[in-house]
């Protein structure tokens, strides 16, 4: 992931812009460009790193992250691959905690959704990832402290309540130390 930051652009460059009206001009998550990249393609898999291919899987699932697809066919990845270091490079995390996901679809379509059986079928990456997972479910409190005012209202005004449930995506992240959560057939 190329390192981030909270960024606020100035209202008037947000207003020039078409899709700024979308973003408004609030602090947003951004991230630092990253020369020479290109969308991850098929042809670009195998040059990634398996572990890291299982931590972007795991991570996606965790999170319920449909919105990094790739097939032969078709697809939107949203992951770069840096041809001057041959790193992958992951962005794009708009669609984590869909109310809406569906494993079924996640795991035919995922980017890397071929590791699912060595992921969830193997007690030794089961383990691990456990301890990883609640690790970062540690900083959850600090984390959410963090956020700024302006995220948890949907309007400028901060009259409406933003539509994230910090209860619903709690417990979605703890499923992870359910059994329920390592049942993701592929």
């Amino acid at each position: 992931m190329p390192p981030f930051a909270i960024v606020e652009a100035p209202r008037e460059l947000v207003e020039l812009h078409p899709e700024g009206h979308d973003l408004g001009a609030v602090p947003a998550f951004g991230s630092r460009v990253v020369a020479h990249t290109q969308e991850l393609s098929v042809s670009h898999l195998d040059d990634v790193p398996v572990s890291l291919r299982r931590d972007v899987l795991m991570f996606d699932w965790w999170t319920h992250n449909p919105d990094r697809t790739l097939t032969t066919q078709s697809g939107n990845p949203n992951l770069l691959w840096d041809t001057d270091n041959g790193q992958l490079v992951v962005i794009d995390h708009n669609e984590a905690f869909d109310v809406a996901f569906e494993p079924q679809a996640f795991s035919e379509t995922h980017v890397f959704a071929g590791l699912i059986p060595s992921i969830f079928q193997d007690l030794v990456e089961r383990v691990s990832y456990v301890d990883r997972l609640r690790s970062a479910l540690a900083v959850w409190p600090a984390a959410c402290q963090n956020v700024p005012d302006e995220w948890w209202f949907a309007d400028v005004e901060r009259t409406v309540s933003a539509s994230f449930d910090l209860d619903a995506t709690w417990a979605l992240l703890n499923r992870c130390t359910q059994e329920e959560f390592w049942r993701l057939a592929p």
